[in-house]
């Protein structure tokens, strides 16, 4: 089986997204670094559209999530033959991609 990401770019951000996500609290994690970034708890202010559109809260909260989410499925994921990004996703792709 092949595998190809695409790491979406500004506008799907919603209150209900990556339930499962694990923010841990190892140095270096992405939801860590988000946190402290943001200043705020990026899940009880997704409820806000006004905050969480903002161009500077968006982009880095797209790109944090993207990095956490690939972060916890990567090791149970075959390698990507492919990884792309659309708009700031591109950020999330080129991390991921080495």
């Amino acid at each position: 089986m092949s595998l190809a990401l695409l790491f979406p770019g500004q506008g799907i951000q919603h209150p209900a997204m990556l339930p499962w996500i694990d923010g841990g609290s190892q140095a270096g994690n992405p939801l860590s670094l988000l946190e402290r970034e943001l200043g705020s708890d990026w899940r009880a202010r997704l409820d806000d559209p006004a905050w969480a559109t903002q161009n500077t809260v968006a982009q880095y909260l797209l790109t944090g999530l993207c990095l956490a989410a690939w972060q916890q499925l990567a090791s149970r994921l075959p390698v990507p033959v492919a990884i792309a990004g659309y708009s700031v996703g591109e950020l999330a792709a080129f991390c991921a991609a080495g």
